[in-house]
């Protein structure tokens, strides 16, 4: 699909009717105040998701204008000054899951994402480990959490739901008086402390689990199954689960003898 050109190819989903229930979030600030440039943004935010979800790589504000024939400026005055309110986008899809994907069989999955980078000057940009290539790289990690229901086909026909994602900001990102220009810079909020993935992620599934989105189970890798604490919480919340751990976390009981619990 990457072969066919850009001003040929038509997303397969109307994207003003996907987005209107979220109009409100993308032109209004927060407490209900209401925006100068509601109109403009809004014409630029369904512009900007396809360009988003168009196949290709290169997708920069720069990039998203040029295949869009939208004036770069406009993108980045709606990506830098718009208000659009994340938490209230984040509500809207936990509350408003597609009839198709509310299945109880389905699956809250949490897992990494990362943003590959060329520079250092992106908020919470590092070198880190950058699962799409498996090694470390410059890049920005994300927390998401999606919700999946399973195909006939394994992988190849199941149905996903983005409910939340979340920037991880390293810990010097976070705490260091050497980043305090940089997070000045990059507007990052005074406030804001330091938060492990793990964390991230049981704030994500906590969403979820108040917006009672059905589900029958929560998974991860073990770079999170590895946490007991992330496994304890999830037990506390009598949530079923399926994580990935390490052999050290491995618990094997035997064919024949008495059965016990394990903690952790």
């Amino acid at each position: 699909m990457s072969a066919i050109p850009y001003r040929n190819h038509t997303p397969k989903i109307d994207i003003r009717r996907f987005l209107a229930p979220l109009r409100d979030a993308f032109t209004t600030r927060p407490g209900g105040l209401s925006w100068p440039r509601a109109a403009n943004t809004w014409r630029i935010a369904p512009a900007y998701v396809e360009g988003l979800i168009r196949p290709g790589s290169h997708k920069t504000l720069r990039g998203i204008g040029k295949r869009l024939d939208i004036n770069e400026h406009r993108v980045r005055r709606f990506i830098s000054e718009s208000p659009c309110e994340h938490n209230a986008v984040q509500d809207h899809l936990n509350e408003h899951i597609p009839e198709t994907i509310a299945s109880p069989e389905a699956m809250l999955i949490v897992d990494d994402v990362d943003i590959l980078k060329d520079g250092y000057d992106s908020v919470g940009v590092k070198s880190q480990y950058a699962g799409s290539i498996g090694k470390i790289s410059s890049c920005q990690v994300g927390v998401d959490c999606v919700l999946a229901v399973p195909g006939d086909h394994y992988n190849a026909d199941q149905l996903t739901w983005p409910l939340g994602c979340e920037l991880y900001l390293p810990q010097n990102w976070a705490t260091s008086d050497e980043f305090a220009e940089r997070r000045h810079d990059c507007g990052v909020p005074r406030d804001l402390s330091f938060r492990t993935k793990p964390q991230i992620a049981l704030e994500l599934l906590a969403r979820a689990r108040e917006a009672s989105v059905p589900h029958a189970c929560v998974g991860a890798d073990s770079g999170y199954g590895e946490l007991r604490s992330f496994r304890k919480q999830l037990r506390d919340w009598s949530e079923p689960y399926i994580l990935g751990v390490g052999p050290k976390d491995m618990h094997v009981i035997p064919d024949r003898g008495v059965r016990r619990y394990l903690p952790g």
